[in-house]
């Protein structure tokens, strides 16, 4: 347009543009007008979600969508993190955030130092920053895929606010324990929540998150989906947040997040169970991790709803899968145990990313999960007695595959004792 002003029409200049990488190039603009001109860069699909999909397919509300497989600048300094929210609400990493790029389950992390604390996280701690905004909520919802290796004092996951005690949502690890802690400031006054010894380990991939109610502002947590029931917060004050961090927090004292992030994602709204369900299952069969069995109900469930896979508590050990869901971005073409121990998958490579194997079907998923028997037989069980005539032995374990569409031929690893 060849003015300034704010409201006015835009109009288009060329619909030729060429993408090569992150870069759009558009060519053979003919600009005429003898005043300044004025330029942005617009496209035609109708939402983010249509364009990037959603968490579990849930799009309404997303307010925040890092996930270290995509929209990462850099490796052994991860200096811009994209937001597939659709907000852009995009992470630029200070101190040199490290892409791990086969982190947990053949997908990648970024790896946070955790060295120092608030004080001196300018010129020794790598976090990420975001810009201003989180500004409207109705209650909140967030989602945490991370494997901390260090035990810091309060050490953040993200921390979304105006400065210390000032309108924050912070979700963290409470002071130097094995608990999480999830804290909402109405202006300068917050309410700790705090789940119980034992919601957040040292060393292995998890899966954190919290659901704050609108109406009474409940909170509940999870880790790997177990639920934690923790009373009211403070409410969600609906102002816009000046200081955004991922790994750090807006306190001195507190210290920096060490460890590996994956991927964070959070709504402007609380969740509902089924939709909790199904961000859960994405993420897990994403990253390799088993849910509990209570908090999912017995299934894990599609971006449609649908039952992807259920036990009533035989096989609910060492959960893995394959797949496609376009709807949320999902495909993962090969599947390992934490312990490695079965690998179940279309081709193999170091990386899911790196795999060139293609999967037909979306949504399609190939969902395994064992009775966590041992990896070895046992001459004087009842399942010896089990084996077909001719069979000399067989291992105790047994796997169950829940087959949802999957047309495509697959292989599958088993590692003996």
């Amino acid at each position: 347009r060849t003015s300034d002003t704010p409201g006015s029409t835009w109009t288009v200049a060329s619909a030729a543009g060429s993408v090569s990488g992150n870069t759009v190039v558009f060519s053979g603009i003919n600009f005429t007008s003898a005043s300044d001109g004025f330029y942005t860069v617009a496209y035609t699909v109708a939402s983010a979600s249509s364009t990037f999909g959603s968490p579990g397919g849930v799009s309404s509300g997303l307010g925040l969508w890092l996930k270290a497989d995509a929209g990462v600048n850099g490796i052994s300094n991860a200096r811009f993190w994209n937001d597939y929210s659709g907000n852009c609400m995009y992470g630029l990493g200070t101190n040199s955030p490290v892409l791990t790029i086969n982190a947990s389950n053949y997908n990648p992390g970024i790896q946070l130092n955790g060295s120092g604390n608030s004080n001196t996280a300018s010129t020794i701690s790598s976090y990420f920053s975001l810009p201003s905004g989180f500004s409207s909520f109705s209650g909140a919802a967030s989602f945490v895929a991370a494997s901390p290796t260090v035990t810091r004092n309060n050490a953040r996951f993200f921390d979304f606010a105006n400065g210390s005690a000032n309108n924050n949502i912070y979700f963290a690890r409470s002071a130097r324990t094995t608990q999480l802690l999830y804290e909402v400031y109405n202006a300068s006054t917050g309410t700790q929540k705090t789940a119980s010894a034992g919601s957040l380990d040292n060393s292995s991939i998890q899966l954190f998150s919290s659901n704050q109610l609108a109406s009474t502002n409940a909170v509940t947590l999870q880790k790997n989906g177990l639920n934690y029931s923790l009373g009211a917060a403070q409410a969600i004050q609906n102002v816009s947040r000046t200081k955004n961090y991922i790994g750090l927090s807006n306190t001195n004292t507190d210290s920096t997040f060490g460890g590996l992030i994956s991927e964070i994602i959070l709504y402007n709204r609380e969740l509902t169970t089924t939709e909790q369900q199904k961000i859960n299952t994405y993420l897990s069969l994403k990253y390799g991790l088993t849910l509990d069995r209570t908090g999912m109900s017995s299934t894990y469930l599609n971006t449609n709803g649908d039952v992807i896979y259920t036990d009533g508590g035989t096989y609910w050990n060492n959960i893995i899968g394959i797949g496609r869901d376009d709807v949320e971005s999902f495909y993962q073409k090969q599947s390992k145990t934490t312990t490695d121990t079965v690998r179940l998958y279309r081709s193999l490579n170091l990386t899911n990313q790196l795999n060139t194997s293609t999967i037909s079907n979306s949504p399609s998923y190939l969902v395994m999960g064992s009775d966590g028997a041992r990896m070895c037989s046992v001459f004087s069980s009842a399942t010896h007695n089990e084996k077909p005539s001719g069979i000399i032995t067989r291992l105790a374990r047994e796997w169950k595959i829940y087959n949802t569409n999957f047309s495509d031929s697959y292989s599958l690893d088993i590692k003996l004792n």
